[in-house]
């Protein structure tokens, strides 16, 4: 039937004279018609029964509700659930968006659902599927209303009359809330003690190096002392070691180290040396500066603390193409 004659419809049942129908159809004095319903309260007033409306036979029919109150309103004294024409199956519902009831002056008796809300959703369960009414079709993600139950049971209903169970997903979004918060107090902690130890990493390599610089340093020196030694046992009491003596290039630490104003790299290069280089690097082995050296013999060469970034460096002398050595050094703010 139509929509369009419904109401025509309606009119010309009124107007039949038999007791079936005076029976079956009531317009009281207000004008409220009733169905099967001999005191009708509203405009159109059923006592229980189906109603049917079909427009199988035109897509550009409507069932219309044209409600101009701010807030019309479909009331139900308890669920409202859409089935499908064998009242067996429930079926999709399609709109733009869905409003839920959620003020806060129409709630009570509050519990936190901080503590528990990362265990729950570490427990549940999500999974794809097909409907058995329709196996071969459109494939579905969701949960399973058992499983949610143990676990969340406030958004699990049971249908009175099938015993089928239902998931109000909108009741598992404050525990995804809180787990994810939760969560990522976690991760911040492990982030907060990650921090601490690179910090504690660094001053330990800071520490390893300052104690490689003191040990090289002792190693320079007690290597001079024995120079000298060597000297004086042979009569030669001059500080200054004689070129036969030294060979080979040599590097020594920097001094002072650490520095913040300057610090100077003392070296030895034998006269046979056609070409030194000094080279600063950073400790990604990036160049940073270097330093042709020409004087042979005791040499040093001072760095301005102003020319580099703070940090800690490597320096490194080569002569004739070969490396001498390399130390680091350590410049702060």
């Amino acid at each position: 039937m139509k929509f369009k004659n419904l109401l025509a419809f309606i009119i010309a049942v009124c107007t039949m004279t038999t007791v079936g129908f005076s029976q079956a159809i009531k317009v009281n004095s207000d004008g409220f018609v009733g169905i099967r319903n001999s005191s009708p309260d509203y405009s159109l007033d059923f006592e229980a029964g189906k109603a049917n409306f079909d427009n199988s036979d035109s897509y550009d029919e409507h069932l219309r509700f044209n409600l101009i109150n701010a807030d019309p309103r479909i009331c139900s004294e308890n669920q409202v659930v859409f089935y499908d024409n064998n009242d067996n199956e429930w079926i999709d519902i399609q709109c733009q968006s869905v409003s839920e009831m959620s003020d806060s002056t129409l709630k009570t008796n509050f519990q936190n659902l901080k503590g528990e809300s990362l265990k729950k959703v570490r427990n549940l369960k999500g999974y794809s599927f097909n409907w058995k009414s329709n196996p071969n079709g459109k494939r579905h993600a969701g949960l399973l209303a058992q499983q949610v139950e143990r676990v969340i049971p406030e958004a699990v209903s049971t249908s009175d009359s099938s015993g089928r169970k239902s998931i109000s997903y909108s009741h598992v979004i404050p525990y995804l809330v809180e787990a994810i918060k939760q969560q990522q107090n976690r991760i911040d902690l492990q982030e907060k003690q990650i921090n601490k130890d690179s910090i504690a990493m660094d001053t330990l390599r800071t520490k390893i190096i300052r104690l490689e610089e003191k040990i090289s340093l002792i190693q320079s020196q007690c290597c001079s002392e024995s120079i000298n030694d060597k000297e004086k046992k042979s009569g030669k009491l001059n500080a200054t070691v004689p070129k036969n003596a030294r060979q080979s290039a040599r590097l020594y630490q920097n001094r002072p180290n650490p520095f913040s104003d300057a610090t100077t790299i003392d070296f030895y290069l034998p006269e046979k040396v056609q070409k030194a280089v000094l080279h600063i690097y950073d400790m990604q082995g990036a160049p940073v500066k270097q330093y042709s050296i020409e004087k042979r013999e005791d040499a040093s060469k001072t760095i301005q603390g102003g020319s580099l970034k703070p940090g800690m460096y490597l320096y490194t002398l080569i002569a004739d193409g070969k490396e001498v050595d390399t130390k680091r050094m350590i410049l702060t703010k």
